[in-house]
């Protein structure tokens, strides 16, 4: 699904996972992204390609599902 920009990304020096709510489809996502890339940041992450990499690990076993069945490569930016 992620484009291989995304895929190489890197992990951060001394990335420490923070702890976010996972994403569950009842909530507004773009407040919900918002408040992702944050919280991300909070982290010493300011790889865009990172944040996008890591967010499957923020996801419920639903949407996560929906997020691996789309199209190899179809996620880029």
């Amino acid at each position: 699904m992620f484009g291989y920009q995304i895929r190489l990304a890197p992990m951060p020096h001394r990335f420490r996972a923070p702890n976010i709510e996972k994403y569950n489809g009842e909530t507004d996502l773009k407040i919900w992204l918002v408040n992702y890339q944050l919280v991300m940041k909070a982290a010493s992450t300011s790889d865009m390609f990172f944040m996008i990499q890591y967010l499957s690990i923020y996801l419920t076993d639903s949407t996560k599902n929906w997020l691996n069945n789309l199209w190899e490569g179809i996620i880029k930016r």
